[in-house]
């Protein structure tokens, strides 16, 4: 499963796209990361800001509850949107298959 590391504003952002399909799918997963850091890469916080308050004006708000020290609360990694169950729940069990693969390897 492909991975991209992309600077946004003053986070680093972690994108991985899921098609297993067959070998199309695998390359579009490649360019659509490919795409979105050449677009997104370097994005100042300021146009982070700017864009997602003219989407949502409502994010405003949250904004300025941040400024001011407040937190968002944590949750367990890896938590699913119920919206979307199914296919968050198929790249949470290839993440952790890959997890405990990996695990495994260092124990040997």
């Amino acid at each position: 499963m492909p991975v991209v590391s992309i600077n946004v504003g003053p986070k680093r952002v972690h994108l991985t796209a899921y098609c297993p399909d067959d070998e199309l799918g695998l390359l579009a997963c490649d360019y659509v990361l490919a795409r979105a850091a050449e677009l997104l890469n370097g994005t100042t916080e300021a146009e982070l800001r700017g864009w997602l308050i003219q989407r949502d004006p409502a994010i405003a708000t949250l904004f300025a509850k941040l400024n001011v020290g407040w937190k968002l609360p944590k949750n367990d990694d890896l938590t699913v949107d119920p919206s979307n169950a199914p296919a968050e729940a198929r790249i949470i069990r290839h993440l952790l298959r890959e997890r405990l693969e990996q695990c495994a390897a260092r124990k040997t």
